[in-house]
């Protein structure tokens, strides 16, 4: 009987033990989700000043703890916590200005379902948008065109002028990238005349900017140096420090393409230290690979070298794929200056990989013009013609002239060699 009465006492015991776990379990839950949700006002608090549409000519100022908070954000979503659409951008935005592009476009979904779900236009116009930039930095630029005019038709359809003008420009910049010069230009004025209306003199500033791209592109080096000129006064009106290396370093290019080479230099090197001061990783390799082929110019092989490997390192790092082709076919040049012919012709045949991948059309006639001068010191004039006019070909197609006059001045030389 004693036997039993113990049994039934130590089951009543188990059976108790068995309803406070649980409970034990559901209180510790709680206490979590309540720690989450101060870290994660914390965060919203810290951030509310970032624009939720994407302006990717102003980096905002990073919380100090954002690497701390950031993973709290993810684990209260995981959890069934809710984030606005607009804090969702946010939180997106600082992960595209730390070239963290996968998480930044995972934010960017995120906060377009919710959006839609809510009927926030403003910010489902937002969200596609941003997403638009995230496709055309990785290079897919039929995703970017769609997605930016599908942000183009919801921001006028509300009448919010602000995100007209964003779209606009962002579509801009997808036909420069392709090479389409007119039509980049239509979209880039259009944009500067709706930031003119609504008084945004940062949306200006970057609209000229893009227009004088678009005039160096054309080869007008006297119009494009006027408009980056007038973009430095700009920017340094208004303060934004990212900008304003951008301005620099377009100043730095193009003395360089007027031969003037120690005044493009020093436009660059401050170009890359306001980009190390801002933490731009990817302003920063940019501006180290046109440093690079400053001292290339210069006939410092070692020192152009030391500068391109070490822009490459931060593209791959980052995932910049444009710029990681770009890099490869500077390498691809200074091995054929150095003689190292092979070695040329795989650095080039790299970078061509990725802009045929990416859609970069005037990459890729650059690293097809580029393979054809490999082929013709290797004396295979018959090779070397097949990529000067497939070179030749995608210039002419897409309005670069500059470069069509010179591919052409290319062909004839190698064909009088041949007739030789």
């Amino acid at each position: 009987m004693d036997n039993a009465g113990l049994i039934v006492l130590a089951g009543v015991v188990i059976a108790g033990i068995g309803v406070i776990v649980p409970l034990l379990i559901h209180a510790d839950k709680k206490r979590r989700r309540s720690k989450l949700e101060e870290d994660v006002e914390r965060l919203k608090e810290e951030l509310k000043d970032i624009q939720a549409q994407l302006d990717p000519k102003s980096p905002p100022t990073v919380p100090p703890d954002f690497a701390e908070l950031e993973p709290k954000a993810r684990e209260y979503i995981d959890v069934g916590g809710y984030l606005n659409a607009d804090d969702l951008l946010r939180i997106g935005n600082v992960h595209f200005w730390k070239s963290n592009y996968d998480p930044a476009i995972h934010y960017y979904r995120v906060a377009l379902d919710q959006a839609k779900q809510r009927d926030e236009k403003q910010l489902v116009g937002a969200a596609k948008d941003n997403i638009g930039v995230i496709y055309h930095i990785k290079g897919d630029q039929d995703e970017a065109l769609k997605y930016h005019k599908q942000s183009l038709e919801i921001h006028k359809e509300i009448g919010y002028r602000q995100g007209e003008a964003s779209a606009l420009g962002n579509i801009g910049n997808v036909f420069l990238l392709n090479g389409d010069l007119d039509e980049a230009l239509k979209y880039h004025q259009a944009a500067l005349e709706v930031h003119k209306e609504v008084g945004s003199r940062q949306g200006e500033a970057s609209d000229l900017g893009n227009i004088g791209l678009i005039y160096r592109a054309r080869g007008d080096l006297d119009e494009a140096l006027k408009y980056f000129q007038g973009v430095l006064e700009m920017e340094e009106e208004i303060g934004r420090p990212w900008s304003k290396a951008n301005a620099l370093g377009n100043i730095g290019l193009i003395y360089s393409e007027k031969g003037d080479l120690d005044e493009a230099l020093k436009y660059l090197k401050e170009a890359l230290e306001v980009h190390k001061e801002v933490g731009y990783r990817q302003g920063e390799a940019n501006q180290l690979g046109n440093i690079g082929l400053i001292y290339q110019a210069k006939g410092d092989l070692d020192e152009a070298l030391k500068y391109h490997k070490e822009a490459l390192e931060i593209d791959k790092e980052v995932s910049y794929r444009l710029g990681e082709g770009q890099d490869l076919i500077a390498i691809g040049l200074i091995q054929k200056a150095k003689g190292a012919l092979d070695s040329a012709l795989e650095y080039h045949e790299k970078g061509l990989k990725i802009h045929e991948e990416i859609g970069f059309r005037e990459g890729q006639a650059t690293a097809l013009g580029n393979i054809g001068n490999v082929f013709l010191l290797k004396g295979d004039l018959d090779e070397a013609l097949k990529y000067m006019r497939a070179a030749l070909k995608i210039f002419e197609a897409h309005g670069y002239m500059r470069e069509v006059e010179q591919a052409k001045r290319n062909i004839a030389a190698i064909e009088r060699m041949k007739n030789k």
